[in-house]
């Protein structure tokens, strides 16, 4: 269903007057990534962002930014997949697969493709222009991993482990998300483009794994060059 959903958005886009004016650009972002459920275990990613708009009228524009973006929180998800040894001989050992342990960092990287609507105001006879915009749509989960721990069998001695993220079970993590965007920022006119400068916000709707309510937040700043095809 959200791929289909995801072609219609681009079709829509397609089929706007060809007579629009087109943008295109490019830019990077630093991002602050958590879950809903722990806003100060924030994790530090990147991102990579190439914008399309069309111009609707003076004011407002519609557009799709596909790109890559980093997501996950920096510790206190999910359940440990360590528990010493003593424990399992005294009784069930609760030993669960594919889980990421507690007090670990996540760090998920996902290919996104939402559809914006965007609002454009020039700041009097300045080369500034402020805009604002809002949107939504599907992202999915190409690949991760996360810090989890393991007892070596001879010292026992517990040490860190980065793992890769699992797909193939109950408490894998899903790879679809789907979620709303935000974001304000300003643009200096620079010969054809202008120099973007943004600030955007991600909330995600969707749970990221099926033992838990966890959703995505994502805090970027960018920066980056629009181009004016026509």
């Amino acid at each position: 269903m959200k791929p289909l959903l995801l072609l219609s958005l681009a079709l829509l886009f397609c089929y706007l007057p060809a007579n629009a004016q087109i943008s295109f650009g490019i830019k990077g972002s630093y991002t602050k990534a958590w879950f809903s459920t722990d806003q100060e275990a924030k994790m530090d990613g990147l991102g990579t962002t190439v914008s399309l708009y069309k111009r609707l009228n003076r004011y407002l524009e519609i557009g799709i930014e596909p790109g890559v973006v980093q997501r996950g929180t920096n510790q206190m998800f999910g359940h440990g997949n360590y528990f010493p040894f003593i424990i399992c001989c005294i009784g069930p050992c609760p030993l669960i697969p594919n889980m990421p342990g507690t007090n670990n960092a996540l760090k998920a990287n996902y290919v996104q493709a939402p559809l914006l609507v965007r609002a454009r105001v020039p700041l009097g006879t300045s080369p500034l222009t402020a805009f604002a915009k809002l949107g939504g749509g599907p992202s999915y989960l190409a690949s991760g991993n996360y810090e989890t721990t393991n007892m070596d069998d001879t010292t026992f001695e517990i040490k860190p482990v980065i793992a890769e993220l699992g797909f193939s079970d109950e408490y894998s993590f899903k790879r679809w998300d789907w979620g709303l965007y935000g974001g304000i920022g300003v643009g200096l006119q620079m010969g054809t483009g202008q120099l973007v400068l943004e600030t955007e916000l991600y909330r995600g709707l969707s749970n990221t794994v099926a033992y838990a309510d966890y959703k995505h937040r994502t805090l970027s700043y960018s920066l980056g060059y629009m181009i004016h095809l026509n």
